[in-house]
């Protein structure tokens, strides 16, 4: 918030259940290695029907991509939507070592 100086969640973000935030835990190592290897690996989880884990390449960058998947009416085809976060190596790299102790805490919850 502008007037405060508050910090508050943003329109294009993510949230996942517990059944997706489990298929990200049981994943990370599987996302993790795709990483190390420069990210070339394309969809390496599936949350949900539509929502999808991409270790992609953007402009030289390795990235992980959380996101949300929409069809294309004309082609058929999953393509990514709006909504989602991408975070570049160093952010997966901090979060990464910590999803076990995040997900003992949704566990918890």
């Amino acid at each position: 918030d502008k007037a405060s100086g508050e910090m508050k969640p943003g329109f294009k973000g993510l949230s996942m259940n517990t059944d997706q935030w489990k298929v990200l835990h049981d994943n990370a190592d599987t996302i993790n290695e795709a990483v190390q290897t420069g990210g070339q690996q394309g969809i390496v989880a599936k949350l949900s029907t539509t929502r999808f884990v991409d270790v992609h390449q953007f402009k030289s960058m390795t990235m992980v991509s959380l996101r949300e998947y929409y069809e294309d009416k004309n082609s058929g085809e999953m393509k990514p939507g709006k909504k989602g976060i991408n975070l570049t190596v160093d952010q997966w790299a901090k979060l990464y070592p910590n999803i076990g102790a995040l997900s003992e805490a949704v566990q918890n919850m």
